[in-house]
C-alpha cells in the first residue's frame, strides 16, 4: 500500500552551546512538535521539554523527558537531537492515529544541524 507524501518544515534555534530547539510543522495534518534540548558534556543527562499541538481532544500537550547525555549530547552531536526529535514525531503521529510515518532526512540536513546556530 502506498502512502501519501506530506510536506513538513523543521526550524532550528540554538541558544549557545548548551541549548537547542527544534520545531516541526506538518501543515496538512495540523500537527506540530516543538522540542527543546538542554545539556552539557559533563552532565549525565540531557533534558528535553516538548510541546505537541494538534493531537488529542485538548490539542496542546507539554511533557518532559530525560535522556542519557552520551546518547543525545547537545554540545557536540546536535544531529542526534534532530534524530531524537524526528523519532518522537513518528511516535506522536502514531499515537495520534495517523499511523506509522517514514521521515526522510538528507545528509545535507544532518550537516546543517551540526554547523547551524
Amino acid at each position: 500500500m502506498s502512502r501519501a507524501s506530506l510536506a513538513s518544515e523543521t526550524l532550528l534555534a540554538g541558544a549557545g552551546a548548551y541549548a537547542l530547539t527544534l520545531s516541526t510543522n506538518l501543515r496538512d495534518l495540523a500537527v506540530e512538535l516543538h522540542s527543546s534540548y538542554v545539556g552539557h558534556m559533563r552532565a549525565e543527562t540531557t533534558q528535553v521539554a516538548e510541546l505537541v499541538l494538534g493531537i488529542g481532544e485538548v490539542g496542546a500537550e507539554t511533557s518532559a523527558r530525560e535522556l542519557r547525555g552520551v546518547v543525545v549530547p547537545v554540545v557536540y552531536a546536535r544531529r542526534r537531537c534532530l534524530i531524537d526529535h524526528l523519532e518522537r514525531l513518528q511516535e506522536v503521529l502514531e499515537e495520534g492515529g495517523f499511523g506509522a510515518a517514514r521521515i526522510d532526512v538528507g545528509d545535507e540536513t544532518l550537516l546543517a544541524v551540526e554547523t547551524g546556530p
